[in-house]
């Protein structure tokens, strides 16, 4: 194939476009990755703040974190709701934003176009699931929050980060990342395992 005076075949510049569009696609990937990691560190730093608020709670409490547990306006022992309404002790007397319990990585439905969810009580619903059932005595390898629990609970991850994993804040009010639903002590932090003596070590993570 013959070319101009200091021009390009056909077949160049196809590779030179295909060359540039591959290096378009890898910088688009880098960035979104670059962007999904901020969101994680954000939603990281909003449990570590949830969990100070616990933390604070349980001081002038007794050692109990906050819980509804068996204690709603029902006056019965029904789970529905225990992990958000239980979230309504620590907002707004020892949480001053109602944003730190949503996840910038939360993308469902119920959330408006301002990255909050409607209210339901006092506290706008949550990105996080929670274990209203214990004390800050308990093991600290015990997770008490979490990104949200996902549909089909036991064996999947928080649909907060596309599935990747969930961070996870622990009864010593440390955070951590995970690839995986489960933990040092549980087969599922989505699962209720506290049958046969495990009450003290399980998670049971509710929204």
């Amino acid at each position: 194939m013959t070319r101009g005076r200091g021009g390009l075949t056909l077949v160049e510049i196809i590779v030179v476009v295909a060359v540039l569009g591959l290096l378009v696609a890898v910088a688009l990937a880098a960035r979104v990755h670059i962007i999904e990691n901020a969101r994680r560190m954000n939603c990281a730093s909003n449990l570590r703040q949830i969990g100070l608020a616990f933390k604070q709670y349980a001081q002038d409490n007794d050692n109990r974190l906050p819980s509804t547990w068996g204690n709603n306006e029902h006056g019965s022992w029904e789970r529905r709701g225990a992990g958000h309404n239980s979230c309504d002790l620590v907002y707004p007397d020892y949480v001053d934003s109602a944003k730190i319990f949503s996840c910038p990585s939360d993308f469902s439905e119920w959330q408006d176009t301002n990255g909050y969810s409607y209210p339901i009580g006092g506290l706008p619903a949550s990105s996080f699931s929670y274990d209203p059932r214990h004390a800050d005595t308990r093991n600290a390898d015990v997770v008490i929050m979490a990104d949200r629990t996902p549909a089909g609970a036991a064996g999947k991850n928080s649909p907060n980060h596309g599935g990747a994993g969930q961070n996870m804040l622990y009864i010593d009010f440390h955070v951590e990342w995970s690839a995986t639903d489960a933990t040092a002590l549980d087969r599922s932090v989505w699962t209720d395992d506290s049958g046969g003596g495990r009450f003290e070590t399980d998670s049971y993570l509710i929204d």
